[in-house]
């Protein structure tokens, strides 16, 4: 799987953005002050710079880590995909848990929750040391055999779906889908 979702998923959440700060500036509902929204940005641009690189690094030590592997996943296989896609899901709660309830893993989670606003700007901020902090967690899929390339495009796209929710103006969804 040699997919760049980033690169596919940009342009979405690019124009996301845009359509919200539109949305908000015609409707005047103070959802985004210019401050927020810079700093905001600045850490986004400085954070994909970093997942880049990142991703650099941790490719080599999966590829590696997949050697000790017992079997090998077919990646292309939709029911491997949904495996995937449901393991990431699973380790990325207690990534994100991990962040909440240490003291390092708050450091690297808490610029991501340093503002009031709740919207699209926002859920791009991130520290540039979570990205490292995250790919920690995501080892046990391909020890279990996932290829090391699938993994990564599925934490980002994963990473592209945790998006969507970060902002008021939609309204919550019922409770059914909210849990």
């Amino acid at each position: 799987m040699s997919l760049n979702v980033y690169a596919v998923a940009t342009p979405f959440v690019i124009a996301l953005a845009l359509a919200e700060f539109a949305w908000c500036v015609a409707r005047r509902n103070g959802y985004y002050s210019f401050q927020d929204s810079i700093a905001s940005m600045g850490t986004a641009v400085m954070n994909q710079c970093v997942n880049v690189a990142v991703a650099l690094l941790v490719l080599p030590l999966f590829t590696q880590l997949g050697q000790y592997a017992p079997w090998r996943l077919d990646a292309s296989s939709p029911l491997s995909l949904v495996a995937l896609f449901l393991g990431v899901d699973f380790l990325f709660y207690w990534f994100h848990r991990f962040g909440h309830r240490t003291n390092i893993g708050w450091a690297a989670h808490s610029p991501h929750h340093s503002t009031e606003e709740l919207n699209y700007a926002v859920a791009l901020r991130a520290s540039v040391t979570q990205r490292l902090f995250s790919f920690l967690f995501y080892w046990p899929l391909v020890l279990v055999g996932f290829p090391p390339e699938a993994v990564l495009a599925m934490v980002a796209f994963h990473l592209v779906l945790q998006f969507i929710p970060h902002t008021r103006v939609i309204p919550k969804l019922p409770r059914w889908v909210e849990s």
